[in-house]
């Protein structure tokens, strides 16, 4: 879907390109046109990140109401722990309360998001709340792969490990 959009995108730009280099569109009117296009892009991205930004936030708050209406009805949820996937807010409700009834004190550090366009990746670190044997608290390093249709997570695909 990015890739056709980027293509309509440039097709319109080198459209313009070629009516503005003609004379035929003033160079402010093909301005704003590229611009608008971008911002409309940009703007997709930033509602992506920050639903990105409000499951950690909802996490961390041990919210599971707030984190299953990020997703959608049929959002499908993939983590190794899982015999299956998981599926919609009820797959959701199922996974954030049994983590949070197992680990009560469990918590995401956010290192790295990054969007484009429908699809983000997180990199975090889960501080499952407890010790380990060493006397420090257990943490596990977790990469995340969301896809997000109308504001809504439809994929979330989790790898991580734990030695």
């Amino acid at each position: 879907m990015t890739f056709i959009r980027n293509s309509i995108a440039l097709a319109i730009v080198f459209a313009i390109s070629g009516l503005v280099s003609s004379g035929a569109v003033p160079q402010a009117v093909a301005q704003t046109v590229a611009s608008s296009e971008n911002a409309e892009y940009s703007r997709l991205e930033q509602d992506n990140k920050e639903t990105i930004e409000a499951l950690f936030a909802a996490f961390n708050a041990h919210d599971i109401d707030a984190l299953a209406a990020l997703y959608s009805e049929k959002a499908k949820l993939i983590s190794p722990d899982f015999a299956a996937p998981r599926t919609g807010p009820d797959g959701v409700r199922k996974t954030y309360g049994d983590l949070f009834s197992m680990f009560p004190n469990i918590r995401d550090d956010v290192q790295t998001i990054i969007v484009d366009g429908d699809r983000a990746a997180a990199e975090f670190v889960s501080y499952l709340g407890v010790n380990g044997p060493d006397g420090a608290e257990i943490s596990v390093p977790i990469a995340t792969f969301f896809v997000i249709e109308d504001g809504k997570i439809v994929r979330d695909t989790t790898y991580y490990d734990v030695q």
